[in-house]
C-alpha cells in the first residue's frame, strides 16, 4: 500500500470504529485489526490515535475552504465548513462528546481563522492597517463563529446550516469593513 493510501485507509478505520466506540475507546490494536495491517505500519505514519485524527482534520479542512476564502465567497466556504460537520456527524460528534472536544475547537478554530484571515486581508487592501488589527479582526471572527458552531454541534446539528450562515452573513455585513476602517492607522 502507497504511504498516502495507507493513511487514507487508516483514517477510514477511525470514522468506522468511532460509529460504535468513543474517540478515547478506539486503540492502534482496534486499527490494525480492522485494517489488516501491523503496528509497525501505524506507528511508521503516525505518533498516536489523535496524531491520526489530526491529520484528517487538517487534510479535510485544505479541502473544504480551499477555493472559498475571498470576501465574496466566505459564507459558502463557512458553508462547507457546516456542511462537512454535518455529513460527517458520527464522527465530529463522537469528538464532541469525547474528551477530545479541545481537538474539536483547535480544528474550528484553525479552519475558522484560516478563511476569515483570507477575508479580513482582502478587505484591507488599500487601507493602512496594522497586521496586530487584522489579526485581532480575524481572531475576533473565529472565535464568534466557532461559539456559535458548537454551540450548532451541542445541540445535534439540528438547524440547517444555510440557516446559520444567513444569520452569521446578516450579522457581519459591513461587520469587516468598519473594524478595519475604525482601525486604519492614517484616520
Amino acid at each position: 500500500m502507497k504511504s498516502e493510501a495507507t493513511k487514507r485507509f487508516l483514517a477510514v478505520a477511525l470514522k468506522e470504529l468511532m460509529k460504535t466506540k468513543s474517540f478515547d475507546k478506539v486503540t492502534v490494536k482496534d486499527l490494525t485489526e480492522y485494517c489488516d495491517i501491523n503496528r509497525q505500519t501505524f506507528y511508521y505514519h503516525f505518533i498516536d490515535i489523535r496524531d491520526l485524527m489530526e491529520w484528517i482534520i487538517y487534510e479535510d479542512s485544505k479541502k473544504i475552504i480551499a477555493n472559498n476564502k475571498t470576501a465574496e465567497t466566505w459564507e459558502k466556504g463557512y458553508l462547507d465548513i457546516l456542511v462537512h460537520l454535518k455529513a460527517d456527524k458520527d464522527f465530529f460528534m463522537n469528538l464532541y462528546n469525547s474528551y477530545s472536544l479541545r481537538n474539536l475547537e483547535d480544528y474550528l478554530y484553525k479552519i475558522t481563522f484560516d478563511l476569515m484571515e483570507s477575508v479580513v486581508e482582502e478587505e484591507s487592501q488599500g487601507k493602512t492597517v496594522s497586521e496586530d488589527d487584522k489579526k485581532f479582526i480575524a481572531d475576533f471572527l473565529k472565535y464568534a463563529f466557532v461559539g456559535l458552531t458548537l454551540d450548532w454541534i451541542a445541540h445535534g446539528m439540528k438547524d440547517d446550516p444555510e440557516l446559520l450562515i444567513k444569520k452569521l452573513a446578516n450579522t457581519c455585513t459591513g461587520f469587516i469593513n468598519g473594524a478595519l476602517k475604525n482601525c486604519r492607522i492614517d484616520k
